[in-house]
């Protein structure tokens, strides 16, 4: 649905990929049809360690 790899999603889906860039991001949000606003709207992004959290 977001239109790239499985590949690419399952890479972040279990850690491998620590930093995914904002165009991947939008898409992954756009295939669940939410906002970014509501994918960062999460206690994981609400710390100032998030080096860290992941």
């Amino acid at each position: 649905m977001a239109g790239m790899p499985s590949a690419t999603l399952r890479c972040i889906f279990y850690g491998r990929s620590k930093n995914p860039g904002t165009r991947t991001i939008l898409d992954i949000c756009q295939a669940l049809n939410i906002t970014l606003y509501d994918f960062f709207d999460d206690p994981v992004f609400k710390t100032t360690d998030l080096e860290g959290s992941y």
